[in-house]
């Protein structure tokens, strides 16, 4: 979660516990600087968490679903609590479904699946590029801004075998992988972290 999201979390969760939010206030009222560093504390707590997962979290709290926070300094880690279950509930059905489809059969490629045609999802290099610009990255990460993926073929040997016949654009390891495209958009601050340490005119799946 980047600074931008994290405000938006900060205000859906201040609309929830308004004493809460009256607290920060005072803080900042009568010491600006304590309140700017409790603020940094709570983003740096919920920074790898997602905006989603947060916000959740906060309902769920809010609503009495997750156990009452005591203390006021303990919301954001009663929100990085829940959110964390709430990620690893995902993590944990997305293995037992997986688990459920290798017991009905063997596959040979487990990036594929053995899929006809054998195809992957990646970040397409124009989403890429653009995660390069710091404030495209910005929009990105937001998801204010349109984010393409494309398929190309898997590199395994059904893979490679569409890809010889379609001439069609390969799998390698300068490609983003978009493992699940149910929850892609989770992968925003990793694709640009991941973009700024590759070189921009190393892959072009896009063509």
């Amino acid at each position: 979660m980047n600074q931008r999201e994290f405000a938006s979390w900060f205000d859906y969760h201040a609309a929830r516990f308004p004493n809460w939010g009256t607290w920060l206030a005072k803080m900042a009222t009568s010491d600006k600087q304590l309140h700017e560093e409790v603020t940094k504390a709570f983003y740096e707590t919920l920074a790898d968490r997602t905006l989603a997962d947060c916000k959740e979290a906060s309902k769920r709290l809010a609503v009495g679903d997750e156990p009452e926070i005591d203390q006021f300094d303990q919301h954001a880690r009663a929100v990085r609590a829940v959110a964390k279950k709430l990620a690893g509930g995902r993590i944990k059905t997305q293995e037992q479904n997986l688990a459920l489809k290798t017991k009905e059969r063997t596959f040979r490629c487990k990036r594929c699946w053995d899929a006809s045609p054998a195809l992957v999802t990646v970040f397409h290099n124009h989403t890429v590029e653009e995660a390069r610009d710091v404030q495209l990255a910005q929009e990105i990460v937001a998801q204010q801004r349109q984010v393409y993926l494309t398929a190309v073929a898997c590199d395994c040997d059904r893979g490679t075998e569409h890809a010889r016949v379609a001439k069609v654009k390969q799998f390698n390891d300068r490609m983003l992988l978009v493992e699940d495209k149910l929850h892609w958009h989770e992968r925003l601050q990793e694709l640009v972290e991941w973009a700024n340490r590759e070189d921009a005119h190393a892959w072009n799946p896009g063509d």
